[in-house]
């Protein structure tokens, strides 16, 4: 690949003194890839922001900022990529605690560079999760995925941390800051309905899960632990599913006149599955919207995408 191809990091932290360093290193070193760090601080109270300016090198640009959150720094630093980095073509979100092999970036620009720019595509792929001290445990995903247009409402397909895009997609994402989704699954969305998304099985990224996680995959947990949140999950609110629908209803207000009417067709039948008989009937038989784990072609994976499906849990 040529070294002359340029990618702009989106790097958003909050009290990640533990694993920053690590983190930025593992990005400047990156294979092939001219790259640029964007880092906006949101108000950390530890020393992240003196370790970061401790390392002197003219690929980061620090933003020190007050504290706003997750989804509405990520936003920032996407609005602030596509008003000042215009001569960029490609683009990756990263976390502030995990550890990118050397040609992450690389095989990412290289699986989306041959689609066509004047649509969002989306490259992302597998995560080897270990823990604090980059130990490997296992991989985050053992198969290939079913990407549909309905199963994306779901569950989130993607992490951000695995992700390279194109400019399109920061275009399409600048046009609106999302209120319910988190800022990879609003980029997901955007490729998955407007463009192009590739997934790799092959894990390019150590997927750090430590006690300073602010969002993880949990694949650390005890079996008892993991039971414990079965029983959380099947007795709790349904407040994650009716985020998920207000972020359906968000990206359709923001994008839906852009779409053609089989794919907002889709996200109603997601949106008012709960609203009548006839929507859940439309919903539970739909072969849009599928269930992971297990697979819904099994006898109990249709039961019990049923049943989700009943409590308002997708």
């Amino acid at each position: 690949m040529n070294s002359n191809i340029k990618c702009l990091v989106l790097l958003s932290t909050y009290n990640g003194e533990h694993y920053i360093k690590e983190q930025i290193y593992s990005i400047l070193q990156q294979d092939d890839v001219d790259v640029k760090i964007i880092i906006r601080d949101d108000g950390s109270k530890d020393k992240t922001v003196d370790i970061i300016r401790a390392i002197e090198d003219n690929r980061i640009e620090l933003h020190a900022e007050e504290n706003i959150g997750c989804i509405p720094s990520f936003s920032w630093l996407v609005n602030y990529a596509s008003t000042h980095y215009s001569d960029y073509e490609y683009f990756a979100f990263s976390d502030q605690d995990d550890y990118w092999i050397e040609n992450k970036l690389a095989k990412g620009i290289e699986a989306i560079a041959t689609l066509p720019s004047d649509q969002p595509n989306l490259y992302f792929c597998n995560m080897a999760l270990v823990d604090g001290n980059l130990k490997f445990v296992n991989n985050m995903r053992n198969h290939d995925i079913d990407i549909r247009l309905g199963n994306t409402w779901l569950g989130g397909r993607a992490a951000g941390c695995t992700m390279v895009f194109n400019r399109k997609l920061v275009k399409m994402y600048a046009r609106h800051n999302p209120s319910f989704c988190y800022h990879d699954y609003w980029a997901y969305l955007i490729a998955m309905y407007f463009g192009q998304i590739v997934y790799d099985p092959i894990p390019y990224i150590k997927y750090r899960q430590h006690e300073f996680n602010v969002l993880g995959a949990h694949g650390l947990v005890s079996k008892k632990a993991k039971n414990e949140q079965r029983l959380h999950y099947w007795f709790s609110s349904n407040k994650a599913g009716k985020r998920n629908r207000q972020c359906a209803a968000e990206f359709l207000t923001v994008y839906g006149k852009d779409l053609p009417q089989v794919k907002r067709k889709i996200i109603l039948t997601y949106i008012r599955y709960h609203s009548s008989i006839v929507d859940f009937c439309n919903f539970v038989t739909s072969s849009q919207f599928d269930s992971d784990e297990p697979e819904r072609k099994c006898f109990k994976g249709k039961i019990l995408f049923f049943l989700r499906a009943l409590l308002g849990k997708y």
